[in-house]
């Protein structure tokens, strides 16, 4: 298939928040992304290839042809257009938005959720559900002022592992707690004035609270907690990195 001017200015457009919305699509890069992609159950609308890409992934080429996804060649300079890397890997796929909501995640038995007010930094949201993925969670649930998930610095942090649990953006976190206490699910809070992680003890079904680096989980979420939890400080940094925190937290929960 051909690759053109409208095609380019489409793609170039979608760098930008407003215009995904707009047109309920995205942009992933990379072969381990797209690999991510093609094997769960989101939509591919068409890949892009360069001619040198095309030649060096025959397997890749061979599992798109089978799924009857579309192949447009590309050359090297339209990938610099469209492309939000620095170096693109002259890989890129476009992508239709799925749409989750909360209703759906409080139907899922033992429930391991995330909740997360104000994550603005895409690459902290990236590898916490690529943490979150690796230590089983089940659901992440992302206020109105956190980045969007179809963020490209956010789907390459997270390697691919948005497209492995369910993330819903824009809830009202707190109407949302409320309703997940009704369904019987514990809601812990991080603070840097609460208990220390290894004396709680964790339900089956549980929900984490995590917020910005710089203003921690608001007194308003917080309220809704039923315990308040910490890593307790001994060094002398003034904050660890959300990422790093919940890293750490998923860790010690992973077995429960």
């Amino acid at each position: 298939m051909s690759f053109s001017k409208s095609k380019l200015k489409l793609l170039s457009r979608l760098k930008y928040k407003k215009f995904r919305e707009k047109e309920n699509l995205f942009m992933i890069e990379g072969k381990k992304i797209l690999s991510e992609g093609l094997f769960s159950n989101w939509k591919i609308v068409e890949t892009y290839f360069s001619e040198t890409a095309i030649n060096k992934n025959s397997s890749l080429i061979n599992a798109l042809t089978e799924r009857s996804i579309p192949i447009l060649k590309t050359s090297s300079k339209d990938f610099k257009k469209f492309s939000s890397e620095k170096t693109p890997s002259e890989i890129a796929a476009l992508v239709e938005m799925r749409e989750c909501s909360s209703t759906d995640l409080l139907k899922i038995p033992n429930k391991r959720f995330i909740l997360l007010e104000d994550i603005s930094d895409p690459g902290n949201l990236g590898t916490i559900i690529r943490s979150a993925d690796w230590f089983g969670v089940n659901g992440i649930i992302l206020d109105k002022n956190s980045v969007e998930i179809t963020n490209p610095k956010v789907i390459k942090a997270s390697m691919g592992s948005v497209f492995h649990l369910p993330i819903i953006n824009n809830v009202d976190l707190v109407s949302l707690c409320e309703k997940l206490k009704v369904s019987a699910c514990r809601i812990f809070s991080t603070a840097i004035n609460g208990k220390p992680l290894r004396e709680i003890s964790f339900p089956q079904d549980y929900a984490i609270i995590f917020g910005s680096e710089s203003l921690g989980v608001s007194c308003k979420l917080q309220d809704q907690a039923d315990e308040i939890i910490t890593l307790p400080l001994k060094g002398k940094a003034e904050s660890l990195n959300v990422a790093i925190a919940a890293s750490i937290i998923l860790y010690e929960t992973s077995e429960i």
